[in-house]
């Protein structure tokens, strides 16, 4: 492929009337073996020197498939993080080459290139100097040892404008006096000049000639080279046969050690002025460090205070909501007093009336009012000043005096012991705690009463005991209140004490044996309370 230029800025670059840089005859790879690090090549195993060597056959290097991969690929200014591709070539792509082909003569080696560079900002790098090639391909590899393997498959992506090149100097853009002058070095030493200076036969006796040292650059560049890359530079030289290349990685490493005494001087002289100056701020850092600590501990306290205020405050409110109640509350709980005591007298005249209605005898119709009406009846214990009252109300009444423990309810609890022990034969029983608080034993005493009602009604000859009491089939005990498990516990508990009695007393009557025929009343007397029940309801 031919370009059109309109002025030449050497044997091997020109310019297009549009601007663009065409450069020509550029050695854009070369065959031989390459040195990597193990970080570049990830996927391949180093060799015992920690380096894995890449031999680039010429086979492979110049087989079509290869060089026509690279036809028309893009260059970029420096290699890219990722591939170019469709998607990203606009960021890319500072131009493209062609005329891929092996090179002659003392370039057989070498894959050359015709570039042209259509950035600007790459056409004034080149002109500044970067002038180094470097391939972005994909390829497959053979392992031929360990640390060694052979490149197999390249297939192109992109060529890229780099300041140092994998294969040296010799991939480099020609027209650069700096490239220039390190690929004549190579050729000299590889193809070293006859003494005699007659040409045509090799002089065995004969020296080659040093290749002319580069400009070094500043003394950062060259601190950077020594401790990042001059061991890989001094190697890929060798390896490439690049001796100018070589001495700038030497002539680097000289420089540095040169002024390494000096730098060393300077880094004694900084130690010794930190040092000072960390000495004389100690003290103030240490007493700013304490002051600090105290402001956040005086913090901390004033935050806990605060918030010990504010709980106090709403407990004080808690107390005065509870203590305060209005005019509707009073009457509310008045009126409900007054309907309690009403129910709990008017009652009676109308059971006694349908038990007698129902055939019962006087004794088994008193015996039935009481097992209904017990629980409401006033305790005929004295000493404790609560009689009449609920468990509920003795242990609200006990906070209110202050008292935080169970005594008050010691009698309760027997009786309900008593009759659990009665209603369900061989029941667990709680052991009284005298310190504990009235509401943790009033719960114990309704969980007690609960579990012996749950026993009686599940057993086949105590259940009769309980069911005149219930309004249900299937009771739940769970869902019960504890004011509904009372009233039931005290009527089905008397009626078993009085079903396990050989001799029933009545209003000071005459003791009567019963035998098991006579037994049978209970079941009458059972169902005639489930029927009273249904009717008040």
């Amino acid at each position: 492929m031919r370009f059109y230029t309109a002025s030449k800025l050497g044997s091997k670059r020109t310019i297009t009337p549009e601007g663009f840089l065409v450069c020509l005859d550029v050695p854009i790879a070369r065959t031989g073996e390459m040195i990597y690090a193990p970080q570049e090549l990830p996927g391949l195993k180093p060799g015992k020197d920690g380096l894995i060597r890449v031999r680039r056959d010429p086979d492979e290097v110049f087989k079509p498939e290869a060089l026509a991969s690279f036809v028309g690929k893009p260059t970029t200014n420096d290699h890219p993080p990722e591939m170019v591709r469709p998607s990203n070539f606009r960021r890319f792509t500072t131009g493209c080459g062609q005329n891929l082909r092996q090179g002659d003569g003392d370039q057989s080696d070498l894959v050359l290139a015709d570039l042209m560079w259509w950035d600007p900002q790459a056409i004034k790098d080149i002109n500044d100097g970067k002038d180094e090639i470097s391939n972005g391909y994909d390829a497959e590899y053979e392992e031929i040892e360990p640390g060694i393997y052979r490149q197999l498959n390249i297939t192109g992506n992109h060529i890229a404008l780099v300041s140092e090149a994998r294969c040296g100097p010799r991939c480099s853009i020609g027209d650069s006096a700096a490239a220039l002058q390190s690929t004549k070095a190579a050729d000299a030493v590889l193809n070293p000049a006859p003494a005699c200076g007659c040409g045509g036969h090799e002089n065995r006796d004969s020296k080659p000639a040093r290749a002319p040292k580069r400009k070094t650059r500043d003394m950062s560049t060259k601190k950077t080279l020594l401790n990042s890359t001059v061991l890989g530079r001094i190697r890929r030289s060798f390896a490439a046969k690049d001796e100018a290349g070589f001495e700038e990685a030497m002539t680097a490493v000289e420089e540095v050690a040169a002024q390494s005494e000096e730098e060393q001087s300077q880094a004694q002289f900084a130690q010794m002025v930190g040092e000072a100056v960390s000495n004389a701020i100690a003290p103030i850092v240490e007493r700013l460090a304490v002051v600090e600590q105290d402001v956040t501990d005086r913090k901390t306290r004033d935050a806990e205070a605060e918030e010990a205020k504010k709980k106090e405050e709403q407990a004080a409110n808690d107390r005065r909501a509870r203590d305060e109640k209005t005019d509707e509350e009073k009457a509310a709980e008045e009126k409900a007093a007054r309907e309690a005591e009403e129910r709990g007298t008017k009652d009676s005249p109308d059971l006694a009336a349908f038990l007698k209605s129902k055939g019962l005898s006087d004794g088994d119709v008193a015996a039935a009012v009481a097992i209904i009406k017990k629980d409401g009846a006033p305790s005929t214990e004295a000493g404790t000043g609560d009689e009449g009252l609920t468990e509920e109300e003795k242990a609200e009444a006990a906070k209110k005096n202050g008292a935080t423990d169970s005594i008050s309810l010691l009698a309760q609890f027997r009786d309900t012991v008593a009759k659990a022990e009665i209603l369900s034969p061989g029941i667990k029983l709680p052991v009284f705690d005298a310190k504990a608080t009235a509401t943790l034993t009033s719960d114990a005493m309704c969980a007690l009463r609960r579990l012996a009602l749950k026993s009686a009604y599940d057993s086949a000859e105590r259940k009769a005991h309980v069911e005149p009491f219930l309004d249900s089939a299937t009771p739940d005990f769970s869902k019960m209140t504890c004011d509904a498990i009372k009233i039931v516990f005290g009527g089905a508990s008397e009626l078993a004490k009085r079903s396990n009695a050989p001799v029933l007393q009545v209003n000071d009557s005459a003791h009567v044996a019963r035998d098991a025929s006579a037994r049978g009343t209970i079941v009458g007397m059972n169902a005639a309370a489930k029927e009273l029940w249904k009717t008040a309801r």
